[in-house]
């Protein structure tokens, strides 16, 4: 990835003013990051193709034909579904009218969903420039909701110069260049899902990629008790000094020391990785100095670094990817690759902190 319209895509979304000339530019340069093969992306075919091959393979319906207002009757209620009524499983379209604006996501409902009695659910959130589809197959967490039982949200954003984008700096619109309530549509997406697909709501997680994981920091930040932890990959906390959770949240946070889009150590005004490390680590409670151990996997050297016991038995865990770029990492650390690092550690948490056995 080369530097300048990686240092622009930064100047970008902390706010600065350029062309539409050089959100082009940005756009190509986050979607080649969004190309390295996934779990079901190989071949060296884009991201956009595989998700139409993945969804033609599986039988997935993604035709805006099939939204979830209309998988089940418009008065069913989740109390009737939890009485044992049949739902829909699989790939959905939920389409939803918010803030004057159609907005859209893809849920993924596990065959191991557990209807009478709500699951989980796991919102991520795609990066600037990327959408939904790519997200789902960058980040793909489709085996683990099928291992575990949890619903999977990938969200999709509104355009900013022609790009989907998160506002994840509420009454900000001078940095964020944009005063689209996404923060109010997380909500009435999370009240949809739930209409057709009983939740546990002590249970809901937020992660995301570069901006889609300064989306998940919001959420934690500016949403009370609505999330019980986050992970974040190649993202931002883009603002510590407003942030104000009412819970101590469990953290996860992934980022590369060479990453240029969003600086290791910060740039142009943003915090740096261990601003938001220490943010967290302050909030939450725990130790100020974490437990390190190194791993070495594919020619990459990551370091882990646990800050423990926090209120509520909440963690901050750091993955320092050294010499890693602006990327959903693979390199697997203990076999574990980003998705099942980020669902493994904030899976062991709900609003009341450490779950029993986590």
């Amino acid at each position: 990835m080369r530097l300048l319209p990686a240092v622009i895509a930064l100047v970008f979304l902390v706010g600065c003013t350029q062309s539409i000339e050089t959100q082009n530019e940005i756009a190509q340069t986050d979607s080649q990051s969004s190309k390295a093969p996934g779990p079901q992306a190989e071949n060296g075919d884009s991201a956009k193709q595989e998700s139409g091959e993945a969804s033609e393979k599986d039988g997935v319906d993604l035709s805006p034909e099939a939204p979830l207002s209309e998988v089940q009757d418009s008065d069913e209620s989740a109390a009737e579904a939890s009485k044992g009524v049949e739902v829909t499983r699989g790939l959905i379209e939920v389409s939803l009218f918010h803030g004057g604006v159609d907005r859209e996501a893809l849920l993924y409902v596990p065959e191991t969903y557990d209807h009478l009695n709500g699951a989980p659910l796991m919102l991520n959130f795609h990066g600037f420039s990327l959408d939904a589809n790519t997200q789902l197959q960058l980040a793909d967490m489709r085996s683990l909701a099928d291992r575990d039982g949890f619903l999977l949200a990938y969200p999709q954003g509104t355009e900013l110069g022609g790009y989907p984008f998160w506002n994840a700096l509420p009454g900000s619109e001078d940095k964020n260049k944009s005063s689209v309530d996404d923060l109010g549509f997380v909500r009435d997406l999370i009240a949809q899902i739930e209409s057709s697909y009983p939740l546990d709501r002590s249970r809901i997680y937020a992660s995301g990629f570069s901006n889609g994981g300064m989306m998940a920091y919001a959420l934690a930040c500016y949403e009370r008790d609505l999330v019980a932890a986050v992970g974040v990959v190649s993202g931002q906390l883009l603002d510590g000094e407003n942030c104000a959770p009412e819970s101590p949240t469990a953290v996860i946070k992934l980022h590369g020391t060479n990453d240029r889009v969003l600086p290791y150590n910060g740039a142009y005004g943003q915090l740096s990785v261990q601003d938001a490390i220490d943010f967290w680590v302050t909030h939450n409670e725990t130790a100020t100095s974490p437990q390190v151990e190194v791993f070495t996997q594919g020619g990459t050297t990551i370091e882990r670094q646990i800050y423990g016991g926090g209120k509520n038995g909440v963690a901050v865990e750091h993955y320092k990817y050294l010499e890693g770029e602006h990327d959903w990492f693979r390199q697997r650390v203990e076999g574990l690759d980003a998705s099942e690092l980020l669902w493994n550690f904030v899976s062991r948490y709900s609003s009341e902190g450490l779950l029993a056995g986590g």
